[in-house]
């Protein structure tokens, strides 16, 4: 995921979206403790976003 970041930011993204299933409760755990908010969700699909940079130091926690 750091790798992810850095590519992303290198790129001038301002953020990282995805979507996942509701039911997943074991990576939507992984997702929170990286900093990535649900922003909606539609029945068993969530979407989420992550803004890494704004905190480089939990990424590396995460992965590590």
């Amino acid at each position: 995921m750091a790798q992810l970041a850095q590519i992303a930011k290198e790129n001038d993204c301002t953020h990282l979206a995805w979507n996942a299933d509701a039911r997943n409760t074991r990576g939507l755990h992984f997702y929170k403790q990286l900093g990535a908010e649900v922003t909606e969700q539609h029945g068993n699909r969530c979407f989420l976003r992550w803004v890494p940079w704004a905190d480089v130091q939990q990424v590396d926690k995460v992965d590590g």
